[in-house]
């Protein structure tokens, strides 16, 4: 998961900078920033809710 949320961090930086250097039309690239940034949150929130877990035991 760990390396799940690495790579959408990475995706949601390249979709950021294609729209922000206007590479690619901004108005299809917001849903897809959107839905990165949101793929981030669900996963940052399972790798959280893991690490709570594992210290816990």
């Amino acid at each position: 998961m760990n390396i799940a949320l690495s790579e959408s961090r990475e995706a949601y930086y390249w979709l950021r900078l294609f729209r922000d250097n206007s590479i690619i039309d901004e108005q299809r690239l917001n849903d897809l920033i959107d839905e990165a940034r949101q793929i981030m949150k669900i996963l940052g929130a399972i790798v959280s809710t893991a690490r709570k877990r594992m210290e816990n035991g």
